[in-house]
């Protein structure tokens, strides 16, 4: 999938998840009374305007936005007038207030409208905020693909260990190349798994466990005295 963010020059064009490249080109934050010089991809040198808009709109109401925003009508839009409002891009008519309430939230997400709970791929406003959580996105991922990698790298050794041993963990084996289950391997089965393993070399070692050790890679349970008799090893 691809990045879900975008800039008043296009849309992000990296894979969702990946590291965004950062907007090269001038800021287009501005109006008549104050300007962005940074990159577009830079946090912004500028505070929002707090001059109204002075245009008429189609409506012949006056803008309820403020000057440089996207315009809005509070009249037709039968909206509660209240502090900072402004128009989304997905149209919803709502207050910074409400935004970063609804985004104020330990899971992690993409920025989203609090009325249609679009994404919200680009506001200048609240670049930092959808930046960010964006950030959090990209962490979660690393997270992620980083521990399926290591998972994918224990269960490899694993089953080379198993294979060369010998047929004693045929279902432990089947298992791992995954075999019909529903649900994928986790760490803790694997760690279970493993750990079996080591129990069974550690017993394969003294001939007069050998029966011991072939319960272990059946996957029987064994009794307090056998786990005493493991200890004494």
């Amino acid at each position: 999938q691809k990045c879900p963010l975008s800039c008043p020059h296009g849309p992000c064009k990296t894979k969702c998840g990946d590291e965004c490249r950062s907007c090269k080109e001038k800021c287009s934050w501005k109006c008549d009374h104050k300007k962005c010089t940074k990159k577009c991809g830079s946090k912004c040198n500028r505070i929002p305007c707090e001059e109204k808009c002075v245009k008429l709109l189609e409506c012949r109401h006056k803008c309820g936005a403020f000057c440089g925003d996207l315009c809005f009508c509070v009249i037709c839009s039968d909206i509660t007038p209240g502090h900072s409002m402004a128009r989304l891009e997905c149209e919803c008519i709502v207050s910074f207030d409400q935004v970063k309430n609804m985004n104020l939230t330990e899971c992690v997400s993409i920025f989203q409208c609090p009325r249609c709970s679009q994404t919200i791929r680009y506001n200048p406003f609240l670049k930092e905020e959808i930046n960010n959580s964006y950030k959090n996105i990209q962490n979660l991922a690393d997270i992620f693909f980083g521990h399926n990698l290591k998972l994918a790298e224990r269960k490899k050794n694993l089953l080379v260990q198993l294979e060369e041993d010998d047929t004693s963990f045929i279902q432990v084996i089947k298992v791992l190349e995954g075999g019909h289950q529903k649900t994928p391997l986790s760490s803790t089965d694997l760690s279970m798994f493993e750990a079996m393993f080591s129990v069974y070399l550690a017993l394969s070692k003294h001939s007069h466990l050998s029966t011991l050790a072939q319960a272990v890679a059946a996957g029987n349970m064994i009794s307090a005295g056998r786990i005493g008799e493991i200890l004494q090893i």
